[in-house]
């Protein structure tokens, strides 16, 4: 096998499409030629490296608002309350209200903390506001790719159809906390802009937050009874260099 020359781009996708080579399985092109193929098939889909980071800047700007709200509240709420705040619980949105779901309590201590909760506004319009920049970021609403970092490139996914009716079920808060509090920021993928994540860890919820709205697999059924697995198809990545 002859392997490309340094400098040049190798994009799976183009070689299938190269009528000059019908038999090869890639194609190597400059960068000046790959830039040119790379437009055409992204600026159809009106993104751009830019609006991943606006989206990815709003998302962690109002979660850590969320965050530090919750925090202290908790805080609060388990010098009256020990024995509820000790339990274990988690919230989403449900509705304009914060709803306890998961909670290892009995049904009027669910309801003593929801109630408690849901008297400060600011953690209820936190929640929408992020809720909704997520569904902007990782649904079709707003646009019909997103995108994720590896170490050298970025690469484009589509859309989550429909994330607006999902959203509030799926983000679990104390969730995410949690996983941001476990989360070892140095085995994460990045190919720039770590240092505000590692300020405040709170910010990472932007990138997090992709596991519990983004669908890995999907279960399909299959004629007979069988099950069959589709898992996610990223669309081709930036680039690629050898």
């Amino acid at each position: 096998m002859k392997l490309p020359p340094v400098g040049v781009v190798v994009w799976e996708k183009f070689a299938r499409l190269d009528p000059e080579h019908p038999e090869a399985t890639l194609k190597t092109m400059g960068i000046d030629e790959f830039n040119t193929e790379w437009m055409k098939e992204y600026d159809s889909r009106e993104f751009e490296v830019t609006t991943m980071l606006k989206d990815r800047t709003r998302m962690a700007n109002v979660f850590t608002q969320f965050a530090e709200t919750l925090v202290p509240t908790l805080a609060r709420l388990a010098v009256a309350r020990p024995d509820v705040i000790s339990r274990t619980f988690d919230l989403r949105k449900d509705g304009d209200l914060l709803k306890v779901v998961d909670a290892d309590m009995e049904a009027d201590d669910v309801a003593w903390l929801e109630a408690r909760l849901n008297e400060v506004p600011e953690l209820r319009s936190w929640a929408t506001m992020f809720n909704d920049a997520v569904v902007d970021a990782y649904g079709d609403r707003e646009h019909d790719v997103y995108l994720t970092e590896t170490t050298t490139t970025f690469i484009g996914h589509r859309a989550v159809a429909g994330l607006e009716k999902t959203v509030d079920r799926d983000v679990r808060f104390m969730s995410l906390i949690r996983a941001l509090r476990d989360t070892d920021l140095d085995a994460e993928p990045f190919i720039m802009f770590k240092q505000p994540f590692q300020e405040n860890i709170y910010r990472y919820a932007a990138i997090k937050v992709r596991d519990m709205v983004v669908p890995i697999e999907t279960y399909q059924p299959e004629p007979g009874g069988g099950i069959s697995v589709t898992r996610e198809d990223p669309l081709p990545a930036f680039c690629a260099t050898v």
